[in-house]
């Protein structure tokens, strides 16, 4: 079975980690850009053994740019997070500045979660 071992890449100056691709043969998976008309110039993992007279070469492929959406996704949802827990500690302080007790602003945070 393929596995998977993290390493970390930089990519439009933004640092994440990137798992290195092993194909089911035990060797780190090459990255290819695809040369067909139907998916021309598009990224994929297979195994380095693949098109050459190996033993038993494995069938071993994956997409790049599958990988990539999943990474942007990710990143969008921890700027999310920020984004609203910055928006609850603001509204923490509007309820304090408006006189609730930190016990209240808290049973208030504690409902709207629900």
């Amino acid at each position: 079975m393929a596995s998977r071992r993290k390493g970390s890449k930089v990519v439009d100056d933004f640092e994440y980690d990137e798992e290195e691709v092993t194909c089911d043969c035990g060797l780190r998976a090459s990255q290819t850009i695809s040369r067909t008309a139907t998916n021309p110039d598009r990224k994929f993992f297979g195994c380095p053994n693949f098109g050459v007279m190996a033993k038993e070469p494995c069938d071993f492929f994956e997409w790049y740019d599958i990988r990539d959406a999943v990474f942007k996704s990710t990143r969008m949802l921890s700027e999310a997070v920020v984004k609203l827990t910055l928006e609850n500690q603001e509204l923490l302080a509007s309820l304090e500045r408006l006189g609730a007790t930190p016990t209240q602003s808290s049973h208030f945070l504690k409902i709207n979660q629900k």
